[in-house]
């Protein structure tokens, strides 16, 4: 396939950029007029963000879209957190960032802590831990048994609707003990207070309700 671009290019003058996963570096060095090639005009290889300026200004921009009741403003303890459970690749420390928000949400608790973060990664990202844990510890030969280390897809869909279904569950449940609670309150009444009750629902005047009950029971 490599040498059909070079044949391209020669024949027809397209411009061709190569690119790929970290995988893909084999491949490219392994003859030397395709590494010339790919280097032609200038190559780029893009590794995980550093915790530097550039991590600081995603962060930044990343804690703008905040929808917990109570804001959270973002600390060093948390940024350092972030960067730590997320090694510096962008996909992930967004997905985390967002599914940290959703386990708040759900959990009533509408605040983002350096904890629930790590809860949230250690619960929903275990496929990716044991590349996370190689670039943590650097590793290069833990590092060597993944060719292909870059961003993950993370079923975030499926989060999300396990999350909307735990959300509606207990939205039903709080409906049902509210609604338990205002009959075994209306039980308690007697009956001349309930139809005190009733008729000041009724825009009767208090003084009028109490005299028109006044010939029921207790």
């Amino acid at each position: 396939m490599l040498n059909f671009f070079v044949t391209l290019v020669n024949m027809l003058g397209l411009p061709i950029i190569l690119i790929g996963t970290p995988k893909a570096l084999s491949v490219l060095q392994f003859q030397f007029r395709q590494t010339r090639r790919g280097s032609g005009q200038g190559d780029m290889i893009w590794e995980r963000l550093k915790k530097d300026d550039t991590w600081q200004l995603l962060i930044d921009a990343l804690w703008g879209y905040q929808w917990t009741r109570k804001e959270t403003p973002l600390t060093d303890e948390i940024n350092e957190v972030l960067y730590e459970e997320s090694q510096g690749i962008t996909d992930i420390a967004v997905k985390l960032y967002a599914m940290s928000q959703i386990r708040a949400i759900v959990s009533g608790k509408e605040e983002i802590t350096p904890n629930l973060i790590r809860q949230v990664a250690k619960e929903n990202l275990q496929l990716v831990q044991p590349m996370l844990q190689a670039l943590k510890k650097g590793s290069l030969r833990e590092i060597a048994k993944y060719d292909d280390i870059c961003t993950v897809n993370v079923d975030f869909a499926g989060f999300l609707d396990k999350s909307k279904q735990t959300v509606e569950t207990e939205m039903r449940l709080k409906a049902l003990q509210k609604q338990r609670k205002e009959e075994e309150k209306e039980a308690s009444l007697s009956i001349k207070e309930q139809a005190i009750i009733k008729l000041l629902e009724l825009n009767i005047e208090a003084k009028k309700a109490q005299k028109l009950s006044y010939t029921l029971p207790r």
